[in-house]
């Protein structure tokens, strides 16, 4: 009884810090208040494309604002961009973040023949520019990856669209042809292109020559130089922070680089007096509460499944008839492969932005820790029945 005590007692903390995580990754999700988020729905021809809908307040009395799409890349969904979104709306903009089709919760077959190259960006371009508090000759467009390449076909598509941030993408194979326009000096308008560092599916060097004439530059091009002109809407600026491919969308330099740009694109860089250009990036403290609330949840998994366990004489009794001496308890052979995950995972990132080895989508990075952590674990299992007494049989203790 005092043992089941004690787990109803771990389950109600664990909860509590659950709902913990949620009420504060909302606050700051909504700016406490001053935005106003929503899931909408977007008609694209015969399907449904999902968005997550960034307001500020402000346009509730009826100002219209600057807005912006922001695409995800392949594989993933808006989310991915909501960090970008609600800096965005912080600093006066209408921000929606969309899924694709095909992905998340819109409709319709990735990969489907249709005539829709755009796969759903048009749709939320028209979405967005209908709505009475958007000021419809100011649109901007923001993608990452695949997403990249859909925004310049977008842009392609649509005359009206006034800067353009193309992160990690938008270039090469993965965009050739009409429907997504040839990059130049004057198209699209207002182009801010961001590569990470150590963004193993692009040459850096090769970029930067392959970028000039579309610059304007005397040979390769500076990175963090501006070039063009915002009034003339040629500008054009390429900046390359340090990150990998999967993390360029929550990087700040990356976040703080956008934000500043599309200010600079949709508001001529005039302050507005109702925002603040670059206050503190809040963003980090949503998805920390977030995470907080996920760990929360799997201890709250786990909590009550040790009451069930106790509640469950039969399955007890069974594991107590099944236990041997000398072997080694269930939690403590999952706390070494859970030690062994977060131990290695910065060294194992750090290896993978070396070594490039294998060139998956989203960089060698995660291929490297999961081959570390599996390596790493069966060393120490192979080491530990040869050197102790203990036993890891999992199957029989079970």
């Amino acid at each position: 009884m005092v043992r089941l005590n004690v787990h109803y007692l771990a389950i109600s903390a664990v909860f509590l810090l659950y709902m913990s995580g949620i009420l504060v990754a909302s606050a700051y999700n909504t700016d406490f208040g001053s935005i106003n988020v929503s899931i909408v729905s977007i008609p694209a021809g015969d399907i449904k494309i999902s968005g997550l809908l960034y307001r500020p307040r402000l346009v509730l009395g009826g100002v219209s604002l600057p807005a912006v799409i922001l695409v995800h890349g392949i594989s993933s969904n808006k989310e991915t961009m909501s960090d970008i979104a609600l800096e965005l709306a912080r600093n006066g903009f209408v921000a929606l973040a969309i899924d694709l089709k095909g992905h998340g919760n819109s409709e319709g077959v990735f990969g489907s023949t249709d005539n829709d190259p755009t796969l759903g960006a048009l749709a939320a371009v028209n979405y967005i520019e209908s709505q009475t508090y958007v000021n419809r000759f100011l649109i901007g467009l923001v993608g990452h990856s695949l997403g990249a390449g859909i925004v310049r076909a977008t842009a392609r598509a649509h005359e009206n669209i006034s800067s353009v941030v193309l992160i990690a993408g938008g270039v090469g194979e993965m965009a050739t042809g009409s429907v997504y326009g040839d990059l130049n000096s004057t198209f699209p308008k207002n182009l801010l292109f961001v590569i990470g560092m150590e963004d193993v599916l692009f040459n850096l060097g090769q970029l930067q020559k392959d970028l000039a004439p579309v610059f304007g530059a005397n040979g390769e091009v500076v990175a963090g130089r501006l070039y063009g002109s915002f009034s003339s809407q040629t500008a054009r600026k390429l900046i390359t922070p340090s990150t990998t491919h999967l993390f360029e969308p929550a990087n700040p330099t990356i976040v703080n680089e956008v934000t500043s740009w599309i200010r600079s694109s949709l508001k001529n860089g005039e302050d507005d007096p109702n925002f603040f250009l670059n206050r503190e990036l809040v963003y980090g403290y949503s998805d920390s509460a977030l995470t907080i609330s996920f760990i929360a949840l799997i201890g709250l998994t786990l909590a009550a499944s040790l009451i069930v366990f106790d509640m469950s004489p039969h399955i007890s009794d069974k594991k107590k008839a099944k236990t041997t001496h000398g072997s080694l308890s269930d939690w403590r052979i999952l706390a070494i492969w859970g030690t062994l995950g977060l131990g290695l995972f910065i060294p194992m990132l750090s290896l993978g932005s070396i070594v490039s080895f294998p060139p998956l989508l989203f960089g060698s990075s995660f291929a490297w820790w999961l081959f570390g952590v599996g390596v790493s674990g069966l060393v120490l299992t192979l080491l530990l029945t040869k050197i102790s007494s203990i036993r890891m049989d999992l199957i029989r203790n079970l």
